[in-house]
């Protein structure tokens, strides 16, 4: 009975290094490519962000900052500067996840260097489906272009604002409009 058990042991310790060993294998393999395709997308992402721009240099060192200062910069996850091809600025890109109704709706958006909004994007959000995913539409988004670092704190008609929240997804429209305002505040902070 002990030389069962001791074999038994002794067999499934050899089944779970050789299955540790393999996974270690194919990892080596796809991890390089999982990261290519990863940095591919958030390029991507970026250039949607803020068209016209050929570069990207991420700033933690502001986020850092300001997330420190003020509690309020806590949603947002990176904060880029963004040049032109021959080396001027373009501007900012700042991705947010505020909370909306169903949890972190995150947002990339896209500030010139004129201190303007130039895109919104949804990268994730778990909002309600046919309701709170309506925000991800360019109905909704297109409503932010053009809101600038010189405005008053954006918010949604409800609340006594100018941005128009889809209808019965209040919670979610003012995830978003958070977002921007948030991206506003750190474009300021950059000198925009």
């Amino acid at each position: 009975m002990r030389n069962q058990f001791i074999r038994l042991t002794v067999v499934l310790m050899l089944i779970s290094g050789l299955a540790s060993a393999a996974l270690a294998l194919v990892d080596s393999f796809t991890a390089p490519r999982i990261k290519a395709a990863a940095e591919a997308k958030l390029q991507q992402n970026l250039l949607q962000a803020l068209p016209g721009a050929a570069r990207f240099d991420e700033d933690k060192t502001l986020l850092t900052q300001a997330q420190e200062a003020e509690a309020s910069y806590k949603p947002a996850s990176a904060f880029y500067r963004a040049y032109k091809s021959d080396g001027s600025p373009a501007g900012i890109v700042a991705t947010v996840a505020p909370y909306g109704y169903g949890g972190p709706v995150t947002t990339m958006i896209g500030v010139g260097s004129d201190g303007e909004v130039k895109a919104v994007r949804i990268l994730s959000q778990t909002e309600t489906p046919g309701l709170g995913t309506k925000v991800t539409k360019d109905k909704f988004l297109t409503g932010f272009i053009g809101a600038r670092t010189t405005d008053e704190t954006l918010a949604v008609n409800k609340d006594g604002g100018r941005i128009a929240a889809v209808a019965g997804a209040t919670i979610s429209s003012r995830a978003v409009t958070k977002a921007v305002n948030i991206a506003l505040a750190l474009a300021k902070r950059a000198g925009l």
